[in-house]
């Protein structure tokens, strides 16, 4: 479903853009005799087939991304308990983003959101990794 909305995101995005161009360069041609109104019909070009599809495709496109990351918020959410359950307490940074294929930086954002959901404690070791200490 997301590829989905990011192809069509995508092609709409485009077909605004190619309309918006187009509209712009019909308002930068000098008006001829036989056009009595150049500059309404190129603006309504630019705002109908232009920014409302251009619009459209930017809100798919965002749309697709909020949605990855509400599922991959939820995928940290049960690895995070699982490991917990597991009788892990404690988690280190390095492992977490490496478990779950994400930055180190996103792992202890989790983490030490979680940390202080659940009133754990965190410890720096001599290797600069973040332990986070979960129950004790």
């Amino acid at each position: 479903m997301v590829l989905l909305k990011r192809i069509f995101g995508i092609t709409i995005l485009l077909f605004g853009l190619v309309f918006f161009a187009v509209g712009i360069v019909a308002l930068s041609q000098p008006p001829t005799k036989e056009d009595e109104s150049p500059v309404s019909t190129a603006i309504g070009i630019t705002v109908v087939l232009g920014l409302i599809p251009f619009g459209f495709g930017t809100w798919l496109l965002k749309s697709a991304r909020d949605q990855v990351r509400r599922e991959k918020s939820g995928d940290l959410e049960s690895v995070f308990y699982k490991m917990i359950h597991n009788g892990q307490t404690t988690i280190a940074d390095f492992d977490f983003a490496v478990q779950n294929k994400i930055t180190r930086q996103q792992a202890r954002e989790f983490l030490e959101k979680k940390c202080l959901e659940l009133g754990a404690s965190a410890d720096a070791n001599d290797k600069g990794m973040v332990v986070y200490i979960f129950g004790e």
